[in-house]
């Protein structure tokens, strides 16, 4: 269940709100973030600014009950569009794990230059990002020039890091797929057993590239296959009769980069080898972050490579285990270990080592009920700082279109939110 919603703004009192995505469509976590800032903004006049010319956002869009809001998209590169922003405009980038470089240097400049020309030609900016303890000196050079940016970090780890390494003053605030709605998103898929029936335990697994490259730096498909029968072992050790749910979270793919979809069929494969076709009993290739939602509502346990992923699992009362390793090129593990504190206050759910798998999904099942029962209690309150944020949001921008002359109208926002 989401906050209500709050009254909606005169047509002349709207703000135009340029929406930058952090990506193309496709990865759920994305599309959910983007869900959510409609769902902040959405009573104002919406562009949507997309790096990119091939994936539009707009049509993923559409099932928003504010997409009647978006006027245009822009897609081009980030650096043509500063020509249509003035003094009587906001601009939010959707900054996810870019702005600190976990997805490369060149998309967290890129947005880093958007910002600096939007703040010259008198435009508001926001920018929400996680942010990680090691990043690199041009971003925390540019990121310092950014004096009149407001920043908002999604969980506590962030927002140190940040004020640790950056210098300016930053906020604390939800992350935006929790304004999604998963009632929006149409029903579909196959009919999971009832989770009231005695049955054996249903486990939803999901692995992910960014996943496996935290484990091993050789990056090839032998690899990725030998990762996923790991987990499989792992997996199965104490729960030999356990179900399993098979999901993706990004159908994205690029060279030597698989989707997710990939690693569905990985683990279909190792788990048909090594527990039989009938342990699969259903697979969600349907990219619905709804249908997610609803799917980990009837599982016991996720075991994820994908922090948006784990957020669904929590927001359907279902225990996550984080596969991030921190030994090799890639890693997470700071987005990871910010979010499972923010939302459970406890971030023993990362798992470092596929070794340690096998011990941490027979404690997890073991603890079930008492974590469903923390769980309940955290989403009471969490549903009360949403709508609490909700409203803050909705008072401020009020006050920007009332009064654009005001230079950090945002400077309140959040003081008193945690």
């Amino acid at each position: 269940m989401l906050p209500s919603k709050s009254g909606s703004l005169s047509q002349s009192s709207q703000l135009r709100v340029f929406l930058v995505a952090p990506a193309d469509p496709g990865n759920l976590g994305d599309e959910a973030m983007m869900f959510g800032a409609l769902y902040l903004f959405g009573k104002n006049q919406i562009t949507i600014v997309n790096d990119s010319e091939k994936s539009p956002w707009q049509t993923r869009l559409m099932a928003s009950p504010h997409a009647a809001k978006i006027r245009a998209e822009l897609t081009e590169t980030l650096l043509a569009k500063n020509s249509t922003l003035g003094q009587c405009d906001l601009v939010f980038i959707v900054g996810a794990d870019l702005i600190d470089g976990t997805c490369g240097d060149v998309p967290s400049l890129n947005r880093l230059t958007f910002a600096e020309q939007a703040i010259k030609r008198g435009s508001k900016v926001i920018i929400t990002c996680s942010f990680r303890h090691d990043v690199i000196p041009p971003i925390l050079h540019q990121l310092r020039e950014l004096r009149g940016a407001e920043f908002w970090l999604r969980d506590e780890l962030s927002l140190d890091n940040f004020e640790k390494r950056v210098g300016l003053p930053a906020r604390r605030v939800p992350d935006l797929s929790f304004y999604y709605d998963p009632e929006i998103s149409p029903a579909g898929g196959a009919q999971l057993p009832s989770p009231n029936k005695a049955r054996a335990p249903l486990i939803a697994l999901n692995l992910s590239e960014q996943s496996f490259r935290s484990f091993f730096d050789v990056h090839t498909d032998a690899n990725r296959k030998d990762y996923a029968d790991h987990v499989v072992e792992q997996v199965s050790i104490h729960m030999p009769k356990a179900h399993y749910l098979l999901l993706s979270n990004d159908n994205r793919f690029w060279p030597n980069h698989p989707s997710d979809d990939a690693y569905v069929e990985f683990l279909r494969d190792a788990l048909c080898v090594r527990l039989g076709p009938k342990t699969v009993i259903h697979t969600n290739n349907h990219h619905d972050y709804g249908e997610n939602i609803r799917a980990l509502a009837q599982a016991d346990l996720l075991v994820t490579g994908r922090m948006h992923l784990a957020l669904a699992a929590i927001r359907s009362n279902c225990k996550p285990l984080v596969l991030m390793g921190r030994t090799k090129g890639y890693t997470s593990y700071d987005k990871m270990r910010g979010m499972l504190l923010d939302t459970l206050n406890d971030h023993s759910g990362i798992v470092q080592e596929i070794g340690q798998l096998a011990p941490a999904v027979a404690a997890a099942l073991r603890s079930k009920k008492a974590y469903q029962s923390k769980s309940a209690k955290a989403f009471e309150a969490r549903q009360l700082r949403l709508k609490t944020f909700e409203d803050q949001v909705t008072s401020e921008l009020q006050l920007l279109a009332s009064n654009r002359t005001q230079p950090s109208v945002f400077a309140r926002l959040s003081e008193h939110f945690f």
